[in-house]
């Protein structure tokens, strides 16, 4: 078998991966054709249908049961942009043409219809900016995220202590 029929073939096989809704890997999402930066801890899904649309920065940490999609019957099709050092909710979903900008954090179970700026906190269904990071919260952001630390488990530690 030449090279070309067993790349086609294993593109395949990891499109049906995705598309049967088991867990896939970064490596995978990446052999797809999404853009993925370093140290990303993906826990969610990426759309299996058009996964070349996704654009995730550096130290960006994806909750369980997130889903990024880039198409849907109502928007079409769009592309999803994260940025660097941004957090992402459990069961948070991201809709088409969707770009969330560096240091944010999106709240559990949102609904991002809009773009989120630079630096804040969004959340609700739909989402909205809920505030800007405070200078001492953007840097335990960024200093969690390049330490690929969980940030809920840091904040009950220092709670309890």
């Amino acid at each position: 078998m030449s090279r070309r029929p067993r790349h086609i073939l294993f593109r395949l096989f990891t499109h049906l991966r995705v598309l049967s809704g088991r867990p896939t890997g970064v490596a995978d999402y990446r052999r797809l054709g999404a853009t993925i930066g370093i140290n990303v801890r993906m826990n969610g899904t990426l759309d299996g249908v058009n996964p070349h649309l996704v654009s995730i920065g550096d130290h960006v940490q994806i909750a369980p049961n997130t889903a990024l999609l880039t198409h849907c019957a109502i928007r079409g099709a769009g592309r999803v942009r994260i940025g660097n050092h941004v957090w992402i909710g459990f069961g948070a979903l991201i809709l088409p043409g969707v770009t969330v900008g560096d240091c944010c954090v999106v709240g559990a179970g949102s609904v991002v219809t809009r773009d989120v700026a630079p630096g804040s906190i969004a959340a609700g269904n739909p989402a909205r900016v809920l505030r800007g990071l405070r200078p001492d919260e953007r840097a335990t952001l960024i200093e969690a995220l390049e330490a690929n630390r969980s940030l809920g488990a840091d904040l009950a530690r220092t709670a309890a202590g």
